[in-house]
């Protein structure tokens, strides 16, 4: 019989199997129809809302960290990966224009090295041996010897 966790693991992992393969024709249909330049309305609500997410997983990590509190590991995680996209999305976006280095230098100075800082960090916290919990006492074992005597 299968151990509970494994029957769990097992749609998840197929799940994903398939969201990764879903993807590729995606991709293949979005390099063929989109433009290649797109004027967006919401440029200044994207970004915007873009770093403040980035501001939330900060001072989550923060907060967590100084509770010392095993999810921190996870938070710094997330936030490396939204550190790594907005230095793509700047590099990218950028291309062909004249502060496009900045974002380069921006990206190569700060923000791939503190993402790489912190998924070492995030990894190594989420991966340590379980908390150990302080054991329940042990049941209170009957004297026999006593109990007989009674009787």
């Amino acid at each position: 019989m299968d151990h509970p966790s494994r029957s769990r693991r097992r749609p998840l992992l197929i799940l994903l199997g398939v969201c990764a393969a879903a993807l590729l024709p995606w991709i293949a249909y979005l390099l063929v129809v989109l433009p290649d330049d797109h004027a967006s309305r919401q440029w200044r609500t994207t970004w915007v809302g873009f770093d403040l997410a980035l501001v939330v997983s900060f001072a989550t990590a923060a907060w967590l960290g100084w509770r010392r509190r095993r999810e921190v590991g996870a938070v710094l995680i997330v936030t490396a990966t939204l550190l790594v996209c907005d230095a793509w999305f700047d590099i990218t976006l950028g291309w062909g224009y004249g502060d496009w280095w900045q974002s380069v230098l921006m990206a190569g100075a700060v923000e791939v090295p503190l993402a790489v800082l912190l998924v070492r960090r995030g990894w190594r916290i989420a991966t340590r041996a379980p908390i150990t919990q302080v054991s329940s006492p042990a049941p209170a074992q009957v004297d026999r010897g006593t109990a007989e005597h009674r009787q």
